[in-house]
Formats: structure tokens, C-alpha cells, sequence
């Protein structure tokens, strides 16, 4: 059976088995000791009536034999069952170990994953499978040693108690064994249709949570009450609330059919063992004392196959899930990022050629994964070193994803992109990286404190003394002066009650200040004040371009004002440069530049009358 793209059951347990007995190597001896106790509890358990019915019936047997035999049982069954509890509790230690442990994987796949995937529908789906896997102790890689316990314990019980039905009459073994076969082959129909539909859940129950999560977050609040959204987004959720139920219903009624099928089988065959027995007693074929064992052991075959098919069920989905969780973590990693590079934060610290390095974009053309249809195409410029180059255009022009493909998140499916001179698809990603300092459009902070949310990395690594600089280098070191705790204070109250936050504009300025830590060669300013007003985004701009002049720099706006300063002016359309130049040499070739400038200018400069359509 093949799970997620390539992996087998069996590969998925081994996988899973070796790395938690890797873990854990105390893990393996619990088990087995677990295994033996939960066949030695049940085993000694049907022995005990026959003890007192052949002890009350038989002639031969003394009292102090019988009490003798009781006395052994019962210290077995005590023992048995004190080890069943400690055990217990060690192998769930060990899924909890093992749990975090592939959390821990997960995590550093999403943050190492070839960023094209991550941000597809593909690759979104594929992550959603996998973190099923991880998402609860007894689902996926926390499960499986607990269902290999049991599974293996219930085998071994009902081995062990066909062999003694096996033993004193073959007949009703054989006719326990074939109920047994039909209650099987109808509970796999059940399993085979929840593992054909399982995408259909798992996209209804992504589509469930996202909408959840979008009427719960603070940020969205404020909108949802004062655009009167909530009977929509309520309507929303209630309608992937339906799919999902749908999903569920469907597997769930195959579920219901298919153990009620297996019941009317096992209560059959249990009867008609049960009358065969009694007629075999009745008959004197066999003792009371052994109707009483095969009684006993009948029921609890009975017992341990329907627990046997719920472990192989549950062991089946677990396995299914691991199998999507390995299919995950073996994507390919972000093509160039070495391991080490990604555990250590190798990027921060390479050393690189002094001075402001030259970008060239040679015939670039990109298409999304699955599309054709391109997003840039005939690509083709050159920021020279130390230049501050603006790429402008409508939104949907291209101008982010221009800005991706620079910074290796993508890469481009025709063309080169040269630092230096170098193809940057042949550079180590962490040597790639390090060139780069991004401000986006999307804030992210931390909810740790404000040194930290700045140099992005941990308390001992973090040069206070330079965080400073930089604050006061972005305007916000009087805000944080300000501050009790200063540098030491936390962002947002997720994590410490005496947190706080940051207005927009101060988190803008944030993320200013952690660009400038890392002092990288490459500036890039993807509309990261695109809140602000055409103006304020201006003066911004040209404040943070005073603070890195020795820098090769690109700004990226929509806004055409915001970026006059700059030293040449790349416009986008359709996914390739239109137009470049210098502000000037733009708005004097009246072309779609100047056009959709003197559009934009009317908006905020009242006083502007320059209109490059009438000049002379």
C-alpha cells in the first residue's frame, strides 16, 4: 500500500520506529515489556474459573493446592497490572519525544522549502497533510509506538487464546477464524473509501479553520463590525462547516455500515459457537471446566479481533499521515540553502566583496508553478553599483515578483540574474541571502522583545550597542527611550503581559532598523510604507536612502512620487521595462510614465499644473 507520493506502510513504520528508537533507546525494552503484560493480564485472567469449577467439582484437587494456584494467579495479574500502568505512561513520554521532535523537523522544513512551493496551492495542501501528523499526541508520529504496542499485545493475546481453543476443540477455531476473515474484508471497504477522500476533508477542514481564523483575528475585528460582516463571513464559515460535515458524514456512514455488518457477523458466529459448545457439554465431550475456558476464550477472540481491526484502522491512518509528513519533509529544500546554513544563521556572518555590488537581470521570463501564462517576460535590466534604481508600476505589473526572483526566493524559468557577474542560481542561498536587506510590505514582529524583533537573532548573538544605532539611524529611538525597558521590551502581549504595540508607522520603522543591523550590500524596499500617504511615503523614502548611500538600492512603489529621488526609474507593464530614465528624461518622453504621474500628482498636489501631454 503506497502512502502521500512514494511511501509504503511498511516504510512510513520503519521510518517512524527508527527515529524514535534513534530518540529514545530506552523506548524498545518498555515496549516489549508492555507487550508481554498485556498477554500474561487476559491469559491468567481465564484460567481462574477453571481453577475453582474443577476444584469444586473434582474429587482430587485439595484445598490448599487450590488456593495454592488462586494465589499464584492473582500476584501474576497484579504485577502484570502495575507494569501495564508504569509502562503505559513511559511509551506516551516516548510519543510526546517523538511529537516535538518532528514538530521540530516541520517547522525547519517550512523555513527551508523551496519558497515557489511553499507559497503554492500544492504546497499548501502538502503542508496541511503533514502537520495532521503532528498535530496531537495520538495522531501520525506520536501514535505509532502506542498502536505498535497494542497491536502487537491484542495479536499476541489472540494468538494465544486460539491456541488454546485451537488446543481442546479444533472446530470452533476454525469457525471463530472465518467469521473473523468476512469481518475484516468488510471493514477494509470503509478504510479504502476514507483514504480515496481524504483531500476533500483536508482542503473542507483548511477552508473551515481560515475562515475561523479570519473572524477571530484582532486585526480583522475592527472591519468585520464596522463593514457589518458578520452575517457574511458567519454564512461563510457555516458553508464550509457543511463541506467538512459532508466529508465526515460520507466516511463516517461507511464507517457505520461496516461496523454494522461486523457485528451481525461477530454475533453469529458467536452464537452458533456458543450453542455448539453447550451442546458439546450437554453431550459430556467436555468438562465443565473447559466449556468454562473455551467459553471464556471464544469471547475474548471475539474481543481482541474487533480491538485488532480498530488498531489496524487507527495504525492505517497513522501511517497514512507519517507517509505525508515524510513526502513533506523529503520536498526538495530551497535550492541552495545548505542545512547548516539554515540551523545557524550562517547568512548574517559571510563575508562579502567590499563596496556596492551591480545587478543585471538578463532576459528574464517566470510563470507561477502550474501556469503558463507569465507573470514577467523579455525582462531584461541593469542596476549599476551604488545606484538607486525604482521599479514603478501599476499593481500586477510585476514589481514584487521581480523583487522575489531577485532575492532567490524564486527562480526564474527563463533567463539569469548576475551580481557581480555571477549567476546568482549558482550561489550558495546563504551567500545569496547575505547580500540582501528587505523591508516588505507585509510587518512581522516577534512577540519577543525589541533587541531581539531587530537583530533577529537570540540574546547572547544580539549587539546591543548596535541595535541602538540603528533605532536612532530609523526615528525610533525616542519612542524607545521612552520605554521602561527599553530595548528589553516585549512586542505584543501573546508572550508577556507587559508587552505592547507598536503603531503602523513605528513598526515600519522597526522593520527600517532590522534591515540596517544586517548591513548588507543590497538594499530592498518592496512598498513597505504603502499605508502611508503619498507624501509621508516620500519623505521616508528619501530619509532612509540618506541613511544608506553607499548601497546599491531598490524601491519599489506604485506610487510614482516616492521615488523621484532616485538615480534611474524602471517602469513596469505586463511583466517587462516599459520605459527607464531618470525622472526627468521620463516625464519629458510623455510617455505612460508621465501619463499615469500627472494621474497620480492630482491627488495630493493641489498646486501642480505641469502636464507633459501639452508641452511644446
Amino acid at each position: 500500500m503506497t502512502n502521500g507520493k512514494k511511501n509504503t506502510a511498511w516504510s512510513n513504520y520503519l521510518y517512524i520506529m527508527g527515529s524514535l528508537l534513534t530518540w529514545d533507546k530506552a523506548l524498545l525494552p518498555w515496549m516489549i515489556l508492555r507487550i508481554f503484560c498485556m498477554v500474561a493480564s487476559p491469559v491468567l485472567l481465564i484460567f481462574m474459573p477453571r481453577v475453582l469449577i474443577d476444584a469444586m467439582i473434582s474429587t482430587g484437587e485439595s484445598l490448599e493446592g487450590t488456593v495454592f494456584k488462586l494465589t499464584l494467579i492473582s500476584f501474576g495479574l497484579m504485577v502484570a497490572n502495575i507494569l501495564l500502568t508504569f509502562t503505559e505512561q513511559r511509551i506516551q513520554m516516548g510519543g510526546v519525544i517523538s511529537q516535538n521532535r518532528f514538530v521540530w523537523l516541520y517547522t525547519h522544513k517550512v523555513l527551508t522549502v523551496d519558497y515557489a512551493y511553499l507559497e503554492s496551492h500544492a504546497g499548501q495542501m502538502a503542508r496541511e497533510k503533514a502537520v495532521r501528523a503532528i498535530e496531537a499526541t495520538y495522531r501520525g508520529a506520536g501514535a505509532i509506538a502506542a498502536y505498535s504496542v497494542w497491536f502487537a499485545g491484542h495479536l499476541l493475546s489472540l494468538i494465544a487464546y486460539c491456541y488454546i481453543v485451537a488446543d481442546l476443540h479444533i472446530l470452533v477455531f476454525l469457525g471463530l477464524l472465518a467469521g473473523s476473515l468476512i469481518s475484516y474484508l468488510i471493514s477494509q471497504k470503509a478504510r479504502d473509501y476514507e483514504t480515496g477522500h481524504i483531500d476533500g476533508y483536508i482542503l473542507a477542514e483548511k477552508q473551515r479553520y481560515y475562515s475561523f481564523f479570519k473572524i477571530h483575528e484582532f486585526t480583522s475585528t475592527k472591519d468585520i463590525r464596522l463593514f457589518a460582516m458578520q452575517k457574511w463571513l458567519m454564512d461563510t464559515m457555516l458553508k464550509y462547516l457543511r463541506e467538512q460535515k459532508s466529508c465526515l458524514t460520507n466516511i463516517r456512514m461507511r464507517y457505520f455500515a461496516s461496523d454494522t455488518g461486523t457485528l451481525v457477523v461477530n454475533l453469529i458466529r458467536d452464537t452458533l459457537v456458543y450453542i455448539y459448545l453447550t451442546t458439546l457439554v450437554i453431550q459430556g465431550q467436555i468438562t465443565l471446566g473447559e466449556y468454562s475456558l473455551l467459553f471464556a476464550a471464544v469471547a475474548g477472540i471475539s474481543g481482541w479481533l474487533n480491538l485488532l481491526l480498530q488498531d489496524y484502522s487507527q495504525f492505517n491512518i497513522a501511517q497514512r499521515e507519517v507517509g505525508f509528513l515524510r513526502d513533506y519533509l523529503d520536498y526538495a529544500t530551497d535550492q541552495g540553502l545548505s542545512s547548516a546554513a539554515a540551523d545557524s544563521g550562517a547568512a548574517e556572518q559571510l563575508e562579502l566583496a567590499t563596496g556596492a555590488p551591480e545587478i543585471i537581470f538578463e532576459d528574464i521570463s517566470f510563470c507561477y508553478p502550474g501556469s503558463d501564462m507569465p507573470v514577467l517576460h523579455d525582462f531584461s535590466l541593469t542596476i549599476h553599483r551604488g545606484e538607486k534604481m525604482a521599479l514603478v508600476g501599476l499593481n500586477g505589473a510585476g514589481k514584487t515578483t521581480c523583487v522575489k526572483l531577485l532575492l532567490g526566493l524564486y527562480r526564474p524559468s527563463t533567463g539569469r540574474i548576475l551580481i557581480d557577474g555571477q549567476d546568482t542560481a549558482t550561489m550558495p542561498k546563504e551567500r545569496l541571502y547575505a547580500f540582501f536587506a528587505p523591508v516588505f510590505q507585509d510587518i512581522w514582529v516577534l512577540p519577543l522583545d525589541i533587541a531581539r524583533n531587530v537583530s533577529g537573532q537570540n540574546s547572547e548573538a544580539t549587539d546591543r550597542a548596535r541595535v541602538h544605532e540603528v533605532l536612532q539611524q530609523a526615528g525610533l529611538a525616542e519612542k524607545i527611550a521612552s520605554l521602561p525597558l527599553g530595548i528589553d521590551t516585549a512586542l505584543t502581549r501573546a508572550l508577556d503581559d507587559e508587552g505592547i504595540n507598536l503603531s503602523g508607522g513605528e513598526t515600519q520603522k522597526l522593520m527600517l532598523a532590522r534591515a540596517l543591523y544586517k548591513t548588507a550590500p543590497i538594499t530592498v524596499m518592496d512598498e513597505p510604507t504603502a499605508a502611508l500617504d503619498p507624501l509621508a511615503e516620500e519623505e521616508l523614502y528619501k530619509s532612509y536612502d540618506e541613511i544608506v548611500r553607499d548601497k546599491t538600492a531598490l524601491y519599489i512603489s506604485h506610487r510614482l512620487s516616492s521615488t523621484r529621488f532616485c538615480d534611474r526609474i524602471a517602469f513596469l507593464s505586463e511583466g517587462s521595462v516599459k520605459e527607464a530614465g531618470t525622472h526627468e528624461e521620463l516625464l519629458a518622453a510623455g510617455g505612460s510614465y508621465a501619463e499615469l504621474f500627472l494621474i497620480q500628482s492630482k491627488y495630493y498636489q493641489d498646486d501642480f499644473s505641469y502636464n507633459p501631454l501639452e508641452r511644446g
